[in-house]
Parts: structure tokens; sequence; C-alpha cells
């Protein structure tokens, strides 16, 4: 416990040290954000029809496109190898780097989240539906690209190739989150999505930790 401890301080030291990254994601998320938004309608009906589905698919592409810093640098300067080799275990770096992407990826995108709704639209009465479905679905997109990060980990530009990798494991969790709004908008209760998001989120972390420790092994020899 004290090793994983440890790994998460250094984790959240790391990262917090590189502001440049936090503020460029949250960047890219708000104007990726208003950008699919203004390409579309300016008709407020008609955002709210398919704002929650704009919001999952610019969440995905944030957690795609910043989730390499946790592994890339780790692996080039040999630090990863280094921590295998001193005795930590690739369980407790793989939850360690997952708990860091979720304070310095998922958080901030949580807290500017009320904010980027109420100027787009301060009457928009799915958010707390919307908020729960990232909440639950969210640390799942996360485990799958870090996973998947790992597994290529060798290979230079890797971007594409992770993409096509994790895409159909990020399917049902887009399929039961974005599902959860719009029973909302259909005027359904979404609990059962939420439950089966917290169901998919254990699968994924079960399956996550098995997958990473083999190829972190692997990434060792």
């Amino acid at each position: 416990m004290s090793g994983f401890l440890v790994l998460l301080n250094r984790e959240l030291v790391v990262n917090f040290l590189d502001l440049k990254t936090l503020i460029t994601n949250l960047i890219f998320f708000i104007l990726s954000v208003f950008i699919f938004l203004l390409s579309f309608s300016n008709d407020m009906k008609i955002l709210q029809s398919y704002f929650h589905c704009v919001i999952w698919v610019v969440f995905l592409f944030s957690v795609v496109f910043s989730t390499e810093q946790f592994f890339e640098s780790d692996f080039k300067d040999g630090s990863l190898k280094e921590l295998i080799t001193t005795g930590y275990s690739p369980l407790d770096i793989i939850l360690s780097k997952f708990l860091g992407v979720l304070v310095m990826i998922l958080l901030p995108i949580l807290i500017i989240f009320p904010i980027l709704i109420y100027v787009i639209d301060s009457n928009y009465f799915l958010y707390k539906s919307l908020i729960k479905s990232i909440i639950l679905g969210g640390p799942s997109i996360i485990l799958i690209t870090l996973i998947g990060q790992i597994l290529l980990a060798n290979v230079k530009k890797n971007k594409i190739l992770l993409f096509i990798l994790i895409v159909p494991f990020y399917i049902p969790i887009l399929i039961f989150g974005i599902g959860a709004t719009e029973l909302e908008i259909i005027e359904k209760s979404p609990d059962k999505n939420f439950f089966i998001l917290i169901g998919l989120f254990m699968i994924t972390l079960s399956i996550s930790l098995i997958t990473g420790k083999l190829a972190m092994e692997e990434l060792n020899n």
C-alpha cells in the first residue's frame, strides 16, 4: 500500500508541475465543444437534442490525445522499467497512473462542465444525467486508453493505431452513456444505464489490470 501511495504522489507531483498539458487539454475541450455546436445549428432546441453526444465525443478525444504523456515520458527515459525493477508492482503503477488521469483530466473537465453548460444554455435540463454518465463512464474510457498506450508503447506515432485498436471497446460505454441522457429526454429513468456503466467499469478494471500487468512485464523483458 505504501508503494502505491508513493507512486500516486509521484504521478500527481510530476503532472501538477506540467500545467501546460492540463491547460491545453481544457482549451481543447472547450473550443471543440463550441466548434461542434456552431458547426451544426444556432437553434437551441436542436442543440439540446445532440449536445450530450457532442460532449461525449469531445471527452473521448480529449482522453485519447492527453493520456499519452502519462506513459510516454516514463517509457522513453527508462523510468517505467526502473520502477518495475526496483520492486513496484505493475498493478500499482497502472492504478497510480489511472488515478493521476482522473485528477488531471477528468476532474478539471467536470469542474468547468457546469460553467460550460450555463454559458451555452442556462436552461439545459439534462445536465445532471449527462454529468452522472460522464462520471460513471469516464473512468472506463480512461482505463481502456491507458492500456492501449501500454500495448503500443514501442510504436512511434501510435495515436492512430491506438484509436483503431480501442474504438470497439469504447462503443458499449458510449451507447449506455449517451443512452442515459436519451432516456431522460423521453422522460424515462436513466438509472438502469447508470448501473450498467458501473458494471462495465468493474469489468474494464479487472481486464485492464490483467492485460496491463502482462504488457508491462513484457516491456520490462
